[in-house]
């Protein structure tokens, strides 16, 4: 058997080829990257950019694996997956399998999810260390305003709340009287930020280096070993320690990256997360957490809390998110299972007899999340006069509702979709009750009415037609 192993970084590569070789025989596995082209070996890890250009000259495997492979919608990724061919058979892995831009997976993936575990399963079931977490706030009115533009929030809008919030002084700071004695990765805005950062840390008696994309190949080599063998204390970085970084003595993350994304913010929080001798659990410092915006990933969100109610956020700076599951109570109310998750979100999700269902506007219908006995949580766009259209699987509620969540934030429509948007709270509008007439939808009192009630009530009933 020849086994194909694709990945798209350099660290990756190199991660890949480390776990393989402690189960193999290191002669057995090959590289194709830059200058090595070991085409001979059995086991074969492989950039996707170095062996989209040489396939002519490549044996084909007998089967593949693809890492992170939310990226195989990519046009390189399709070409390879096309020279395999139907009869090779092809795995997928990715921590976090959705797409910001709703792309959907079914042309790569056609059986969909076939194994799938939450962040907090994870952490329950004792495969992920503990999250502790702890809100940092900026200088001023800890505040991050920011502009949203594709979906997330403007990068230099965030860089100008950083600095004037104080940031880098603040992680510091921090770091040093909250998490002494643990290895930490920090996430920050842009590069600038995290040099910034970094030369704070480095004021302040840590040892820390500074990882960012136009840094030499040898240079981010040298400082990431440092850091895993212990002769760094803290790596800054912007963009570069996302996905797929493996550091397990990691015990400490500090978000200073404000997020739309799930994926981005299940990446980040990711690296804390690998079980590590000694390490009891990570210790999230967040910055981003103070702010009183409901449109940022957070740790509560990223484990299926209830994230508009204050107490949950409290709760989590007492104890850790084994201990607040375990213990069943969050200030007297349960947050065990089972939660009704669709409630607990900041979109105005509807139940209906056929799933739960999230109204978009005219341009975009609706989508639905719907449960088959055998398949788990479906996704479909629907939209009036076109057949429903598949968009993703997941394997529970929590997951399909993060999916669905990504896809939305990346259409821009968060004034129509939030609970908390003010029109909601205005009298429903006359084309509102002409539509609710035409469907024979019964309101006990049509005056007193508000528009996101009617909203719900014509996503439901269209729904259900």
């Amino acid at each position: 058997a020849r086994i194909l192993f694709l990945a798209h970084r350099d660290e990756l590569i190199q991660q890949a080829c480390e776990r393989l070789g402690q189960w193999l025989e290191p002669s057995t596995i090959g590289v194709v990257k830059a200058e090595r082209n070991e085409i001979e070996r059995p086991v074969l890890v492989a950039s996707i950019q170095s062996l989209v250009r040489r396939m002519d000259r490549t044996p084909r495997p007998t089967a593949c694996v693809v890492d992170e492979c939310h990226h195989a919608e990519a046009r390189t990724y399709q070409r390879i997956l096309d020279w395999l061919g139907p009869t090779v058979p092809t795995l997928g892995l990715s921590a976090t399998p959705f797409r910001a831009d709703g792309k959907p997976f079914d042309r790569t993936w056609p059986q969909g999810i076939l194994h799938e575990i939450s962040l907090r399963d994870g952490i329950l079931r004792g495969y992920l260390a503990d999250l502790r977490a702890l809100r940092i706030r900026l200088d001023g009115s800890g505040e991050w305003t920011a502009r949203v533009r594709r979906g997330d929030f403007v990068e230099s809008d965030l860089e100008d709340c950083f600095r004037q919030g104080n940031g880098a002084a603040l992680i510091a700071s921090s770091l040093i009287e909250r998490a002494a004695g643990r290895a930490a990765i920090v996430f920050t805005p842009t590069v600038a930020t995290a040099q910034e950062t970094n030369a704070a840390c480095q004021a302040g008696g840590l040892r820390s280096a500074c990882i960012y994309g136009e840094m030499s190949p040898n240079a981010r080599f040298d400082s990431i070993s440092a850091f895993t063998s212990g002769r760094l204390d803290v790596l800054t970085n912007c963009a570069v320690l996302t996905e797929g970084f493996d550091a397990p003595r990691a015990s400490c993350i500090v978000i200073a990256r404000p997020t739309r994304s799930r994926s981005l913010y299940l990446q980040m929080l990711g690296r804390g997360t690998r079980k590590y001798p000694g390490k009891a659990d990570c210790l999230v410092l967040d910055l981003v957490g103070a702010s009183h915006r409901h449109d940022m990933q957070s740790v509560a969100s990223a484990v299926g809390l209830p994230t508009w109610q204050q107490e949950t956020i409290d709760t989590l700076e007492r104890q850790s998110v084994a201990e607040t599951f375990a213990k069943g109570v969050l200030h007297g109310k349960g947050v065990a299972e089972p939660i009704p998750l669709w409630k607990a979100r900041p979109y105005a999700w509807v139940s209906t007899n056929v799933g739960y269902a999230l109204g978009l506007g005219q341009e975009h219908g609706t989508l639905l999340l719907r449960e088959h006995p055998m398949l788990g949580w479906a996704i479909y766009q629907l939209r009036r006069g076109k057949a429903h259209a598949f968009v993703a699987r997941a394997k529970d509620l929590e997951t399909a509702q993060g999916t669905a969540e990504d896809i939305v934030r990346g259409l821009d429509v968060d004034r129509l979709v939030r609970r908390d948007e003010g029109w909601r709270q205005a009298e429903a509008s006359p084309g509102q009750k002409d539509a609710l007439g035409r469907l024979d939808v019964s309101v006990p009192d049509v005056r007193r009415l508000r528009r996101g009630e009617a909203a719900d009530l014509l996503t439901k009933t269209i729904t259900e037609i």
